[in-house]
């Protein structure tokens, strides 16, 4: 059996820009539509996929992964990433184990939370009562 592939234009990924504001500076909110085709033109009905994969990192490396096994899903947020540009893209799996071709890949440059700097409290004055 060959390998079916979605076609790329079919599955975006984007990052969702009306919630923007409401991202913090070192998160990503990725959003996307579920492919409904295959690569051979015919139809790929939601209950068809079994997954979705997302493949990012710094600087292009791809060297993190993460599974959404609910096909329903086309939004998620990932936290907590270290300063730098983070590149993402995407892949479906369909309920027979085939894997679509990535999507196109998108960047974000993310800034770390890092904790408040709080000056040292002021060293007491002495007081002197002559």
């Amino acid at each position: 059996m060959s390998k079916i592939k979605y076609f790329g234009l079919l599955f975006s990924l984007v990052f969702s820009s009306a919630l923007a504001q409401e991202v913090p500076d070192d998160a990503a909110r990725l959003s996307w539509a579920p492919p409904v085709e295959r690569e051979d033109g015919t139809s790929l009905g939601l209950t068809e996929i079994q997954e979705y994969r997302i493949y990012w990192g710094l600087d292009n490396t791809f060297d993190q992964t993460t599974v959404i096994t609910d096909s329903t899903v086309t939004e998620i947020l990932i936290s907590d990433l270290p300063t730098g540009v983070h590149s993402f893209r995407m892949t479906a799996v369909d309920t027979d184990g085939l894997e679509s071709s990535f999507s196109a890949t998108v960047s974000k440059e993310t800034f770390a939370s890092e904790p408040p700097v709080v000056d040292p409290p002021p060293k007491p004055r002495s007081s002197r009562i002559e």
